[in-house]
């Protein structure tokens, strides 16, 4: 919480407050559910393939994660080769993940 402008020139006392408290009691807030969080949704409890670690990336040492699953998982009816006919780049087989555990990026990314 900041109380005045602290971008003010003119203001030289503004008053700043930090209160630091547990991400799982704002996750509880919400009231997201983390019981289940690996399933896919919509699928006969077909789980995620997740990974988390750390690596050295330019002598700092960074943790990177890489969470996916195959197309076909979790389309459903559509995730059948027979819709490639739509999209030529379409394969039920392909990976859609994000993260990347042999290289990180800061700004996120989709594949």
């Amino acid at each position: 919480n900041i109380e005045g402008d602290p971008d003010d020139p003119e203001n030289t006392n503004f008053i700043r407050t930090i209160i630091y408290k547990s991400a799982l009691d704002s996750i509880t807030n919400l009231g997201v559910e983390l019981e289940g969080l690996e399933i896919v949704p919509y699928t006969d409890n077909e789980v995620f393939s997740i990974d988390a670690d750390t690596m050295t990336y330019q002598q700092t040492l960074v943790s990177v994660v890489e969470v996916g699953t195959r197309y076909k998982t979790f389309m459903g009816q559509y995730g059948s080769l027979a819709y490639a006919k739509y999209d030529n780049s379409y394969d039920p087989n392909n990976f859609l993940k994000f993260g990347n555990m042999n290289a990180p990026n800061l700004t996120g990314n989709w594949e």
